[in-house]
């Protein structure tokens, strides 16, 4: 079997596709030279746009066979207009994509891989590597050149088989593939809310993804503190729980310590958030994540985020980012401190997200999102899309599933902060959606009376580095 090596997608050819490495009907004959393999993309510095690989340059060399001089001197041309096409749709214009495909000759995929073209690279130079062989008495017909062309530097194969998982607002859904994946690879989430009422917007939320051990939620009212636990299940609270400080005195004030260890997580660098809720309509109050760690010394050290301060008469239950945490060893334990600056009221705190800040992907939506239709009941989505051959951005909005298949079309764009691009490496992972209910001030988003339960299917397109 001969190497693989096609073009998709080109509107100047009939079918749109141009067989790099081999005959193409009605056109001269393209033949992929010797000498040639993919470059490797490396990761890059800056994570500005969501990809984890480089964009790469590469120069197959090909021949151009054909029965005349108008025949090679065609596809020349309709090489060079693929290019300027790539480089059109990710300039913003309405064309199809320009796809490369690439299977290795031996290679026991079934299906070629694929990645997007992006155009010609900065420094391009002239497709032509030698002068063209026209002889007209020996009817030989050929064209030397190299072509040089910005691609994406992952290859993406088929997508593995769907998988779902269901859980409460609040709480960590798990999911598990067959088999893991060594290079980070792009995923396309659904999460279905079932709703039991009539509705024209959600509210804000945090969403997290990523490796199952990268990512925890405490429900801190479950641990042995020295703050009292309070029930608030009429209010939603994760564990049917909150723990509640009321200040005696302006000093900090700890409570117990809980094992980090404890939660499967193996981060050694991450972000700290709590649900939390000031319940004075005076008194600030300042939390802060104190987090202990035994180096290799034997020692045991502990590391601080700022003071984060909830002001007095911001009743409302919210989700707060406490800050970063960075370590050099195993975290052991965590502690949450609080200091009020007036000796009256209570906080309440709910429960703790751990995300590590390298493998877990946040985004936050910055403001309720108003739905497609006049109402919603029944079932709707929230879609990622990652579509890393057909966009420059992955796809997120909302649409309604309740009967109908929409297409990405359909999806009406919400507005959010973060990396939208949910990728990660391995075989299992997780996925936590923080929202509070604004409308009964509760900790998490209900039906009206009861928690709001979604469910996630998560499909994975493999990735490759290097195509095999």
């Amino acid at each position: 079997m001969s190497t693989y090596l096609k073009l998709t997608g080109v509107e100047a050819v009939t079918g749109g596709v141009i067989n790099l490495n081999g005959a193409n009907s009605g056109l001269a004959t393209v033949h992929l030279l010797a000498g040639w393999a993919p470059m490797v993309a490396p990761r890059r510095v800056s994570r500005l746009g969501g990809h984890i690989y480089e964009d790469v340059v590469e120069h197959p060399a090909l021949r151009i066979e054909g029965s005349s001089a108008t025949e090679c001197l065609t596809m020349l041309h309709l090489l060079s207009v693929a290019l300027d096409q790539a480089q059109a749709k990710f300039d913003g214009a309405n064309v199809p994509a320009v796809l490369l495909h690439y299977r290795v000759d031996g290679s026991t995929l079934t299906t070629p891989l694929q990645t997007a073209v992006l155009g010609s690279p900065a420094n391009r130079s002239s497709l032509l590597s030698l002068q063209p062989t026209f002889n007209q008495e020996t009817k030989g017909y050929d064209i030397h050149l190299t072509y040089p062309m910005l691609r994406r530097g992952l290859w993406l194969g088929d997508e593995d088989s769907e998988v779902s998982s269901s859980a409460e607002i609040g709480e960590v859904m798990t999911v598990t593939f067959s088999t893991g994946t060594q290079i980070v690879s792009p995923f396309d989430i659904e999460i279905a809310f079932d709703v039991t009422n009539t509705l024209r917007q959600i509210p804000p939320f945090l969403l997290f993804f990523g490796p199952s051990d990268k990512l925890a939620v405490l429900d801190i009212a479950s641990g042995n503190g020295f703050f009292p636990n309070v029930t608030d299940s009429a209010n939603k609270a994760l564990g049917d729980a909150v723990i509640r400080y009321t200040p005696t005195d302006t000093s900090k004030k700890d409570n117990g310590v809980t094992s980090l260890q404890a939660l499967g997580l193996t981060s050694r660098t991450f972000d700290i958030f709590a649900a939390v809720k000031n319940n004075s309509s005076s008194t600030n109050f300042a939390l802060q994540a104190n987090v202990f760690l035994q180096a290799n010394d034997g020692f045991v050290y502990s590391t601080l985020t700022e003071l984060l301060t909830v002001r007095g008469g911001d009743t409302d239950r919210q989700v707060v980012r406490m800050g970063s945490i960075s370590l050099s060893d195993d975290a052991l334990d965590f502690m949450p401190t609080v200091q009020a600056n007036d000796a009256s009221g209570s906080f309440d705190i709910d429960s703790f997200v751990f995300a590590d800040i390298d493998d877990v992907i946040v985004i936050s939506s910055l403001a309720n999102i108003v739905t497609p239709n006049a109402d919603m009941a029944g079932t709707f989505e929230l879609r990622f899309a990652h579509d890393m051959l057909n966009r420059i951005s992955p796809r997120a909005g909302l649409y309604n599933a309740s009967g109908t298949t929409y297409s990405d079309s359909d999806i009406a764009p919400m507005s959010y902060q973060g990396n939208a691009l949910l990728h990660a490496a391995g075989d299992s992972f997780s996925l936590l959606i923080m929202m509070t209910d604004p409308d009964n001030n509760y900790w998490r988003w209900t039906n009206g009376t009861s928690v709001m339960k979604t469910t996630a299917t998560f499909r994975r397109r493999r990735a490759y580095l290097v195509p095999q």
